[in-house]
């Protein structure tokens, strides 16, 4: 955009996603921000078509159970963010579809500060607490520097992994996990390069293991390689998982750093694990696939839920499209952006080819895109990206890699510039 002489202030309405609903439910709040324009990127899971799935079972979508999917979508543990951002707003439009106890659930919200944000407090407080009285060891994701080799979101290293020498390293050290499949002789066996030299060290045993790097590398940029490295799919007990990247240490949180990096959650790094598809041809990366996400699921319980979106997905085939529920709520906040000049570009986001082969066939899915078409207006636009991206630029269904969103990135950039061009 700037090659172009267009540039943007962006700010993020949401990290996670906006149902139809969380957006109509904001509808004054984002009118007031006077954007130039609100994207949004339209995802399957916005829509919620598996609690459909779940609540009313073979059922058709009437408007006479539509309801029950409403409420569903007010609920506290389904969507705690809208007892938090706008619990006036679902008073005002969605009174006659709650309870007594929901009504007074919502009120007691509105009007004490104190109790709508009571779970937003104690979650920080416990985070807090666990992170003072943990020392530090309580793993979020990786912040630290970025490393050239690339480590993983959780901070594993691979075979080698190089960085620049700070003070603290020297002086006070830093923090290895080892792991029982890199020893050798109850021994961590690694080595420090730095401008072709090369010098021997080991430590003993496993856990988090304090390493202090010798003063005579301070301010320098140095290798680390390891002996051995291991497999998570190879390794046992809590090790294990379905991965079959090459592993070596982790490493603290914060490595590199002399203090912590203010607001890095909105920031977005390439890690080890965007880069595994890449040299994948399309027969390796289905079958990994299936193995990363869909294996064994009697014992991954953390995994259901993708079990749940792909059954949900491939029961549309048997369906028909009905523009009700969060479909009911998207075209009314369309007609709202519209009726107050505000533009709104909808993007149908890219899905992964492997889960949007369960239903793009469908006489839902094409309705459905028909729908999205009927929402184009003065200051509507609507823009179909759902076969974008290959598979090997998804981590999953429609999450994708840093590869991935290199590539969404201009395109994106693009769409937003077409728009005011056409002005």
């Amino acid at each position: 955009m700037k090659n172009n002489n267009h540039e943007f202030d962006v700010h993020l309405i949401s990290h996670a996603g906006l149902t139809p609903i969380d957006a109509y439910l904001q509808r004054a709040e984002l009118l007031n921000l006077k954007p130039d324009a609100i994207i949004y990127p339209l995802n399957y899971i916005d829509f919620r078509l598996f609690r459909k799935h779940e609540l009313l079972k073979d059922s058709l979508l009437s408007e006479e159970n539509e309801g029950i999917l409403i409420r569903d979508a007010l609920d506290f543990q389904q969507a705690p963010q809208v007892k938090h951002s706008n619990p006036s707003g679902v008073l005002t439009d969605f009174y006659s579809y709650l309870n007594p106890e929901e009504i007074g659930f919502f009120l007691s919200s509105s009007i004490f500060s104190s109790y709508r944000y009571r779970e937003l407090i104690a979650h920080n407080v416990i985070r807090y607490l666990d992170h003072r009285n943990s020392r530090n060891t309580r793993y979020f994701w990786y912040q630290g520097v970025q490393i050239p080799e690339r480590v993983s979101t959780l901070g594993w290293t691979g075979r080698q992994f190089s960085f620049r020498v700070i003070e603290k390293m020297v002086t006070q050290g830093v923090y290895f996990q080892i792991v029982p499949e890199v020893l050798e002789d109850g021994k961590l066996h690694f080595q420090i390069i730095e401008n072709g030299q090369y010098e021997e060290f080991t430590l003993l045993g496993y856990g988090w293991k304090e390493f202090r790097i010798p003063s005579k590398y301070l301010n320098k940029f140095i290798t680390i390689e390891l002996k051995k490295t291991w497999r998570p799919n190879l390794a046992s007990g809590d090790r294990f998982d379905y991965a079959r990247e090459e592993k070596g240490v982790r490493i603290q949180e914060t490595f590199g750093l002399e203090s912590p990096r203010q607001n890095y959650h909105i920031y977005r790094e390439e890690r080890s694990e965007d880069l595994r598809f890449l040299k994948m041809n399309r027969n390796e990366y289905r079958e990994y696939f299936e193995y990363r996400l869909l294996s064994d699921r009697h014992l991954r319980p953390g995994m259901v839920t993708l079990h749940i979106y792909k059954e949900s997905k491939l029961k549309l085939n048997q369906e028909k499209f009905s523009p009700l529920f969060q479909y009911r709520y998207l075209k009314l906040f369309s007609e709202y952006c519209n009726e107050n000049h505000l533009k709104l570009i909808l993007i149908h986001n890219p899905e992964n080819p492997v889960s949007l082969e369960w239903y793009n066939t469908s006489e839902f899915f094409r309705d459905q895109e028909v729908f999205f078409q009927s929402l184009k207006n003065e200051y509507v636009y609507y823009k179909d990206l759902s076969s974008y991206l290959d598979e090997q630029d998804f981590s999953d269904y429609h999450h994708m890699t840093y590869p991935g969103m290199e590539k969404m990135n201009p395109k994106y950039a693009r769409i937003v510039e077409e728009v005011f061009r056409n002005e």
